[in-house]
């Protein structure tokens, strides 16, 4: 825990130091709170200062931009004082630092008018923003069956050409993962005599391919198979020996030693360049659905740098350039993050600025990073809103320290949410309410593209007057919900946000369902029971699941679990579901949909 931060000769503290007595936790979202004027841009300041062995202040975040002062920024981390001065630094070993503010900066052109004048023209610019420093090569690891072949000797003509399994992606990052017990099983001769052994078998058999492979008897394999080395080994690689004999097992091991002790650097480079190419798409995936402008902002390499370059501040709109550039920001934080490092992240201000609804992606971003849960990681947020404005944020209250520097303190239809809540408000106890709760949740919350027929099973239990049992249908829920999504995507005035809330999860669903590229798959992924472990079981199966989808979830999950309090008779509702009507949110939505003007139909999320 940070305990204490002190100042002197930054901005608006000059000598003796400003102290601030504080309690920053770390793996929590610490909103540091105070009016403008007391300190917040100081320590921004002190901190974007830090650098390797020194702390260097520009002149105008220098106290009275007097170049003549010593600035020093210190303190108290787990009980122990760290500090820098302009010569010395000792809080960068335990500390890395990272400031985010905005982006903006004010640049000028200037044209000669007939050589005697100079027109200057000025406009707004954003920075770009460097993603990663330094791009991996593209290396291909050296895989030749005839090189194996001459390795393996007699009767190499039953070793597999294996050359398509040993550049894909996936295996060579197993390849990778395995390397310590290859390594291992090498270092020690009696295991290679285990292989050769198998080998001198192979070598003195006669006849075709089919005809050795055919003489290769179980018992030969008995010895390597009880090591522990080569069995840890196989073990890891299980996903690409599905259905092997023994022998096509051996075959593979024997060509993962060869490869791995002929080209184990190029591999570790190729797995570097998947993993830049996995991040860049995830990326660039990310920025598609959050970028509403025309201007199809996406990543970009610079030399060996990979940078994401913006428009000029005035082509798009405030709104979209400040949620752009900061998540952005912290999608660049993200990638720099070490295991047995700890970092202070500082969002000076950002957050006051930003439209109400852009706290959602700001949100799980954020929480992302404290979902290492490695304790690494102090996130700050600096505001001079008072706390109780950020009821706008839907991180939970364990996830939540206010910290203060001073000491100062759309129309929702009744059926809806009384659909939304009957379910909710089924008993768990009773068996037929509990199947009830369940094939609703399967079939009508979640995405499912077989149609369904619950109305009679709800009428029978219907208490609330403002319930709709027809709604139980799947075809009567659809067209519902997708009359309010064409409400709210074209504007009109009074739309439900349950009902959108509800059809967003079935869109982003139904996204995510349409790329599993066969039967089983997709029935697997609809039986997942909640959205983020279907999230997680595509993304196992290879679908990339953007970021932006499980931003929204913090709408959805709320809408959907709306209760009921029969004793003060009023529904429990929370405000995420009404942050729909936010620009930013609403141009999020548009893209999830794939809306382009015209209405849309039950087919967007049938």
């Amino acid at each position: 825990m940070i305990t204490q931060i002190s100042i002197k000769n930054i901005k608006g503290f000059g000598d003796p130091a400003k102290v601030f007595n504080l309690e920053l936790k770390p793996n929590r979202v610490n909103i540091i709170y105070a009016p403008n004027g007391t300190g917040k841009s100081s320590i921004a300041a002190a901190f974007k200062s830090l650098r390797p062995g020194k702390l260097e202040v520009a002149v105008d975040d220098l106290y009275r931009k007097d170049e003549t002062l010593v600035p020093e920024l210190s303190i108290v981390m787990d009980g122990v004082t760290y500090t820098a001065n302009n010569t010395s630094n000792t809080i960068n070993g335990v500390l890395e630092p990272c400031v985010i503010n905005s982006g903006t900066v004010v640049c000028t052109t200037q044209q000669n008018i007939g050589g005697r004048y100079t027109k200057v023209s000025g406009y707004l610019d954003i920075d770009n923003i460097e993603v990663i420093g330094k791009i991996p090569p593209s290396v291909v690891p050296h895989y030749r069956v005839t090189e194996i072949k001459a390795e393996f000797g007699d009767n190499s003509k039953i070793v597999e050409n294996r050359s398509a399994l040993f550049i894909e992606p996936r295996f060579l990052t197993a390849c990778e993962d395995v390397g310590a017990h290859l390594d291992f099983f090498l270092r020690a001769q009696y295991r290679l005599n285990y292989v050769n052994a198998i080998l001198d078998e192979i070598h003195s058999l006669r006849g075709t391919a089919e005809q050795v492979v055919a003489q290769v008897q179980d018992a030969w394999f008995d010895a390597l198979e009880a090591d522990s080395t080569y069995m840890a080994a196989m073990q890891e690689m299980s996903e690409f020996t599905v259905g092997m004999t023994r022998l096509q097992r051996f075959d593979l091991f024997f060509q993962l030693l060869y490869f791995w002790s002929h080209s184990k650097q190029d591999i570790r480079k190729a797995n570097k360049r998947a993993l830049y190419e996995e991040q860049r798409a995830k990326f660039d995936a990310n920025l598609a659905l959050l970028d509403s402008t025309w201007k199809s902002i996406k990543s970009v390499e610079e030399k060996d740098r990979l940078v994401v370059q913006f428009p000029h501040a005035d082509e798009i709109s405030n709104g979209q350039r400040d949620i752009l550039t900061f998540a952005v920001d912290l999608l660049r934080f993200k990638s720099q993050i070490q295991v047995g490092k700890k970092y202070i992240l500082l969002i000076d201000e950002v957050f006051d600025y930003l439209d109400d609804a852009n706290t959602i992606t700001a949100q799980y971003f954020l929480s992302k990073f404290l979902d290492l849960n490695r304790g690494n990681i102090y996130l700050c947020l600096l505001t001079h809103l008072n706390p109780f404005s950020f009821k706008n944020y839907v991180f939970s209250d364990k996830k939540v320290n206010f910290v203060y520097l001073l000491p100062t303190q759309p129309v929702a239809a009744d059926a809806m949410k009384a659909f939304i809540s009957f379910r909710e408000g089924l008993d768990k106890n009773d068996a037929a309410q509990l199947d009830l709760y369940e094939k609703l949740s399967h079939d009508l919350f979640h995405y499912n593209p077989l149609p369904v027929d619950y109305s009679l099973q709800i009428a029978a239990l219907k208490t609330n007057v403002h319930l709709n049992p027809s709604w139980g249908k799947t075809n009567e829920l659809h067209r519902v919900l997708i009359d309010e999504v064409n409400k709210y995507l074209t504007g009109n005035a009074v739309y439900d946000p349950y009902a959108v809330a509800m059809a967003l999860r079935l869109r982003v669903e139904k996204l995510i369902y349409d790329q599993l590229n066969s039967q089983v798959l997709k029935d697997d992924y609809v039986n997942q029971k909640m959205t983020k472990y279907k999230f997680k079981f595509a993304e196992d199966n290879g679908v990339l699941v953007p970021d932006i989808l499980n931003v929204v979830n913090a709408i959805h999950n709320e809408a959907d679990h709306l209760k009921y309090d029969a004793v003060s008779h009023q529904y429990l509702e929370k405000s995420m579901v009404y942050k729909l009507q936010n620009n930013v949110i609403l141009g999020i939505m548009k893209n999830i949909f794939g809306w382009n003007g015209a209405f849309l139909t039950t087919d967007a999320i049938d």
